[in-house]
């Protein structure tokens, strides 16, 4: 149960609707996650979905866990066509007889200046979330979540072999200036010499801390805080 703005409480995400039994059973997975800001995790062949909550931290691992000669590629911005900064959303409204009802906008200035003062926004047809309020924490995690900007690759040593695309970590980095620096594992091969090979990307508890002062007036929204840290300034080049 989550506290909401308005007094009172709801389940965090909950999921309605009626899915055709023409739809593709991919489809239906997509729609079902789209209600709890969910990713959709391929391990090995095995998918596996993930809720929109933040994760506890498997590993923590040091420079001294890289394998040695092997490539580290780290890229601390998205690319321009990666980028959003304002995210639009619709959901099914039960006092309108599950007509389609526009959320309220999760725009950000101080973002959208951090990209060059462009808007670059998103829409999403929440059509699976009967709940304006729940609408509301799931367009802004989405948000959120374009904001972290990191990206890594790694390779680390055999004794790493159990981490799982899926699974969160921490990076403390003397080499690259990263005191536990938290990562979700997007993709994780495994070598025959038993190191794995990592795809990372910046993620935080923050990035899912939605609270009553989160939720915006759907009669009269507001902008909404920065999505995340910014990169303005390089030091030590």
């Amino acid at each position: 149960l989550v506290a909401l703005k308005a007094g009172g409480t709801e389940k965090r995400y909950r999921c309605g609707g009626v899915v055709a039994t023409s739809t593709r059973h991919r489809e239906v997975i997509q729609d079902i996650l789209s209600t709890c800001a969910g990713n959709e995790i391929d391990t090995g062949g095995l998918i596996k979905p993930f809720a929109g909550v933040t994760q506890p931290i498997v590993l923590a691992i040091t420079d001294a866990d890289l394998m040695s000669g092997a490539e580290v590629k780290i890229s601390k911005r998205r690319s321009r066509n990666e980028l959003i900064n304002a995210v639009f959303g619709t959901y099914s409204d039960p006092g309108s007889l599950w007509q389609r009802r526009a959320l309220p906008p999760r725009i950000s200035p101080a973002d959208e200046a951090e990209d060059g003062g462009i808007r670059l926004d998103e829409h999403y047809a929440l059509e699976m979330i009967t709940s304006q309020s729940q609408g509301q924490r799931v367009t802004e995690i989405i948000r959120r979540r374009h904001r972290a900007q990191g990206r890594v690759e790694i390779t680390l040593r055999a004794r790493f072999a159990v981490i799982e695309a899926g699974d969160w970590i921490s990076w403390t980095s003397e080499r690259y200036g990263f005191t536990a620096a938290v990562f979700e594992v997007t993709s994780a091969q495994r070598s025959a010499d038993q190191s794995m090979s990592l795809t990372l990307r910046a993620i935080s508890a923050s990035v899912y801390a939605f609270t009553t002062s989160d939720e915006l007036d759907q009669a009269a929204p507001g902008p909404v805080q920065p999505g995340g840290s910014t990169f303005t300034t390089m030091s030590g080049l």
